[in-house]
């Protein structure tokens, strides 16, 4: 279990503070996957972006991971942009990009049973990989995610801590 704290300073002209902020639980994307909804995981991120006060934590499940030696893999089930001699790559690169322009309003990524399948399988550990890739706290796959408020020039402090796993 990893615990995850991250301050948050606030003054009252502050569009951050504990009463007003978004945190948006992103997961179960399945990049790759040709019945993946890529549009939509597209525009919750640029909305992620565009609002002040708001932030993300990874839910796990991000890619398919689901690779030839799984009696799961259909090649007619992969998205068109997949390479198919190099598919764990292709959908790392392509998940990359997704988070890159709101790496930095990240609380940190859990991984999924997906992820955890490639690592037990095939010694891959793919969300470590690219939460290392883009500078993100690894969450493993449960995770207490402690924020606090701490209001700038007075002793007020608040404290809102989320347990989180993949799939809850």
């Amino acid at each position: 279990m990893e615990i995850i704290e991250k301050n948050l300073p606030y003054t009252s002209a502050s569009t951050i503070t504990p009463e007003t902020f978004n945190i948006h639980a992103l997961g179960d994307i399945h990049a790759g996957s040709i019945n993946g909804a890529e549009k939509q995981i597209k525009a919750k991120g640029k909305e992620i972006q565009e609002t002040p006060s708001t932030f993300w934590r990874g839910m796990g499940d991000y890619a398919d991971c689901i690779l030839k030696n799984d009696k799961r893999f259909d090649i007619e089930g992969l998205a068109t942009w997949v390479k198919k001699g190099n598919i764990m790559e292709s959908q790392r690169k392509w998940l990359r990009e997704l988070f890159e322009p709101i790496k930095g309003q990240c609380l940190g990524m859990l991984t999924g049973n997906h992820e955890e399948s490639l690592h037990l399988h095939n010694d891959e550990d793919f969300t470590r990989n690219l939460c290392d890739d883009l500078s993100i706290p690894y969450a493993g796959y449960s995770a207490f995610f402690v924020l606090t408020f701490d209001r700038e020039g007075s002793n007020e402090s608040h404290q809102i801590i989320i347990h989180a796993w993949h799939g809850s």
